[in-house]
């Protein structure tokens, strides 16, 4: 991983981030990545989440869901139930079916 990731800087607001965090898909793993942006996913029913991205590690054949956050947003108004909502629809046996 690069040293970039050791370094402190602030970011003006989650746009920003998430430019860097989508130009940088290596940082995720290592291996040949695809890296599909901002895609909705269901987590039952009618309701779905958006992360940030979806990025597969095709040498390593596992995926995982990229949801970035600003330090100063908070953790149970916003933080938890994005990553609660994305870990439900990581489960759902259609989100698994439409990723593959």
């Amino acid at each position: 991983m690069g040293s970039w990731l050791s370094t402190k800087a602030p970011f003006n607001d989650e746009e920003e981030l998430e430019t860097v965090v989508r130009s940088r898909p290596e940082v995720v793993s290592n291996g040949d990545i695809l890296y599909i942006p901002q895609r909705s996913i269901q987590i039952s029913g009618d309701f779905d989440t958006v992360p940030e991205a979806i990025a597969m590690d095709l040498s390593a054949e596992n995926w995982c869901i990229v949801e970035v956050d600003l330090a100063r947003h908070r953790v149970w108004d916003r933080r938890a139930p994005q990553i609660s909502k994305q870990a439900v629809a990581a489960d759902n046996p259609h989100t698994k079916h439409q990723i593959i």
